[in-house]
């Protein structure tokens, strides 16, 4: 997929996953590669891998209960000053009572992924979307610039 330019220094694209965990890696090889494209990075870009890894696979197991018949739609934005990937999918939201603590000094397995990606991001947003689910989207800013 070749980007759409936006302007001559910004860009978007969007891609289509089912909700498989299989299919994680996909979308994460095609966000890195776009912001490798664009100049961004590595440490930028390995932050973002991990977030959007752990985005996605809490959309896929908690969304939608690992149902390979829906769609997540993903996009990506890229502009000098940041690095917006945005997640849309129709299944059940966030419940934020359900949000589990974390506690660093007591570890357990799993429940931190909601805490990573704050940790590994610098904006999360969470919105209802127009149609049923959600949007999410991860923010970096590029520091660089």
């Amino acid at each position: 997929m070749t980007p759409r330019a936006v302007s001559s220094d910004r860009f978007w694209e969007r891609f289509i996953v089912p909700a498989l965990l299989s299919r994680v890696d996909d979308a994460r090889r095609w966000s890195s590669g776009l912001a490798r494209r664009a100049a961004v990075p590595e440490d930028t870009i390995q932050d973002l891998e991990l977030a959007v890894t752990e985005a996605l696979s809490n959309t896929i197991r908690h969304g939608y209960g690992e149902d390979p018949g829906q769609r997540i739609e993903l996009s990506l934005e890229i502009s000098p000053e940041r690095i917006a990937f945005s997640i849309v999918d129709r299944g059940r939201p966030l419940d934020p009572s359900r949000k589990p603590d974390v506690d660093l000094d007591h570890p357990r397995e799993g429940g931190y992924g909601l805490f990573l990606i704050e940790q590994l991001t610098d904006e999360v947003s969470r919105t209802p979307h127009d149609d049923g689910g959600t949007l999410v989207t991860l923010v970096k800013y590029r520091k660089e610039h």
